[in-house]
């Protein structure tokens, strides 16, 4: 028997009134575990449900929210937008199920303050001008937010862009959805120290423009998108996986950005475009495109650090700054930047955005190689000078077999396959004394040879085959040219055609070509266009105006019969 019968009974009877206690489910919380999340020290507001206390609209409870308060949301949809200007948690029972619909609004939310948190909505139904998005994270002068998190929610249905964040720092978008927007997440002007992680993006992408610094995008699944830094720096691309999409890309003037241990699979490809001083390394392409380098200045071409990088497990080659390198033959793809006697020999290089890229090398060779079906350019040429480009087969590159851009002067092309391209060789215009020659350039859907004038000028272009292209040669505004002992065979619009301007009209030279259903003994007209000037004046107004006239230029001498032209 106990000694203290009566405070036995008391004990007693208090313990069951303890678990009767915690038994009563208050009205407000429903059964309904809060969430793992950074400890709130405020207190808790809940949306909807059927308890007493309970706010049947968001706004309502952020009406009456405080500093570190936490707003709890019950399954259901919220017809309502609305900016938050307290630093509180707003957190959805499910995001499957508890869906926030801005009927067309310009956003669902709009950040207003600091240290936010929103997780566990679907956020839908914006309208697609600029600047409308699903959640709108905007320092301004009025407003400053930085340091807040987006994290496992659902966004739909956002006609223009997910989430916007515009020179604000230090936030976090982790482990959300995104599907069915045009795009899904963006930082603009001047946004640093952001976190871009874990999201899965079904259509859009992540574009970092306008100086976005010490950003961190990472393990990230984008399908049928891309990941796009401009104009930045600093910027961290790891561990993503772009999936049926796009570009992996550094654009305009981006300088030390790392791109590293990222996954292409049936995408597009990596490319730096004006870009300087990146390091691109152990990323795996499959069935994408290749890297690709573009820019007109050197350092565009030379700065970078790539390397360990594959395509289809066959590795994606860049030398920098190199002299006499025989490149093996396994690669699966070649850039060289400012790099002199080479030898590309013997690879099969196929499927990738451009093939073969020099920028700013000379005294190169490039033979004996199989360059095909490439998206773009089979040979690029950037600034690249005395190179020999022969006994190719260049074949099935979507814009062109051989380019040439900048001054890109005194190559020699001879003796290729350049067949069924869209143009057989491209000079855009300023590149000078290329010689081609003993090439077959057949079957291609635009030109067989295209040079452009903005300097172009002073090529020989001599015993090719130009058959079945849609036309032989255009010499666009491109001067002193020696056209000689070619076939023209069948091809569709033209053999050869021209624009040139009127003082210039006469400086380019046909000589000896054959051109099918030639007139035998007659000379052959080379039809163009003439920009000629005209001075206008009137009572009112005086000018020089410009109309294109036709013109010709003369082959004086055809060929009677085809020359015997091979590879």
């Amino acid at each position: 028997m106990h000694k203290y019968p009566l405070i036995w009974k008391g004990l007693a009877v208090g313990i069951i009134l303890l678990f009767i206690g915690t038994a009563i489910i208050p009205s407000t919380a429903q059964d309904v575990e809060k969430p793992s999340l950074p400890t709130s020290r405020g207190n808790w507001l809940y949306v909807g449900g059927s308890g007493p206390g309970n706010y049947s609209k968001i706004i309502y409870a952020l009406e009456n929210a405080s500093t570190n308060d936490t707003i709890f949301v019950y399954s259901g949809t919220y017809f309502e937008s609305f900016s938050i200007s307290k630093s509180i948690h707003l957190i959805g029972e499910d995001k499957y199920t508890t869906i926030i619909d801005a009927q067309g609004s310009p956003h669902v939310i709009n950040f207003a303050t600091d240290w936010i948190t929103v997780s566990g909505f679907t956020l839908t139904n914006t309208r697609d001008w600029a600047n409308d998005c699903g959640i709108y994270i905007k320092n301004a002068w009025e407003t400053h937010t930085t340091h807040n998190t987006i994290t496992n929610n659902i966004f739909t249905q956002h006609r223009e862009i997910a989430i916007t964040v515009y020179k604000s720092e230090y936030n976090i978008i982790t482990g959300n959805i995104f599907m069915n927007n045009t795009d899904a997440i963006e930082t603009g002007s001047y946004s640093y120290y952001n976190n871009i992680s874990n999201n899965t993006i079904t259509d859009g992408g992540i574009f970092l423009w306008g100086a976005p610094n010490y950003n961190v995008v990472s393990n990230n699944h984008v399908i049928r998108g891309g990941i796009t830094v401009s104009l930045g720096a600093y910027n961290i691309i790891i561990n993503n996986t772009i999936e049926n999409g796009g570009n992996l890309k550094l654009m305009w003037d981006t300088q030390n950005n790392i791109v590293k241990n990222n996954v292409l699979i049936s995408s597009n490809a990596i490319i730096l475009e004006e870009s300087i001083n990146n390091t691109v390394q152990d990323n795996e392409l499959i069935n994408s495109r290749g890297i690709s380098i573009s820019g007109n200045t050197i350092d565009y071409w030379h700065t970078h650090t790539i390397e360990n990088n594959s395509d289809n497990g066959k590795p994606i080659l860049y030398y920098k700054n190199q002299d006499t390198i025989t490149i093996p033959s396994n690669a699966a793809q070649v850039i060289l930047a400012n790099c002199k006697n080479c030898l590309i020999k013997n690879l099969n290089i196929t499927n990738l955005k451009d093939g073969v890229q020099l920028g700013f090398s000379t005294e190169n060779t490039i033979c004996f190689n199989k360059i095909y079906n490439n998206s773009e350019i089979g040979i690029l040429l950037q600034d690249s000078q005395s190179n020999n480009i022969n006994n190719n087969t260049i074949e099935k590159n979507s814009r062109c077999g051989i380019a040439f851009q900048g001054y890109s002067h005194k190559n020699k092309i001879f003796y290729n396959d350049i067949i069924k391209n869209g143009d057989g060789i491209f000079d855009e215009g300023l590149s000078e004394a290329n010689d081609i020659q003993n090439n077959q350039i057949n079957d291609n859907s635009n030109h067989g040879v295209y040079i452009g004038g903005l300097g172009g000028a002073l090529n020989i272009i001599n015993k090719n085959s130009f058959k079945n292209n849609y036309g032989g040669i255009f010499l666009d505004f491109s001067y002193f040219n020696i056209i000689s002992n070619n076939n023209f065979l069948n091809n569709s619009k033209y053999h050869a055609s021209y624009k040139v301007d009127y003082q210039k009209a006469q400086t380019n030279r046909w000589i000896k070509n054959y051109y099918d259903r030639s007139h035998v003994i007659f000379p052959v007209l080379i039809r163009g266009s003439i920009k000629t000037r005209f001075h206008y004046y009137d009572y009112l107004s005086e000018e020089d105006v410009y109309i294109y006239r036709h013109g010709f230029q003369i082959d004086w001498f055809p060929a009677l019969k085809p020359y015997d032209i091979g590879v």
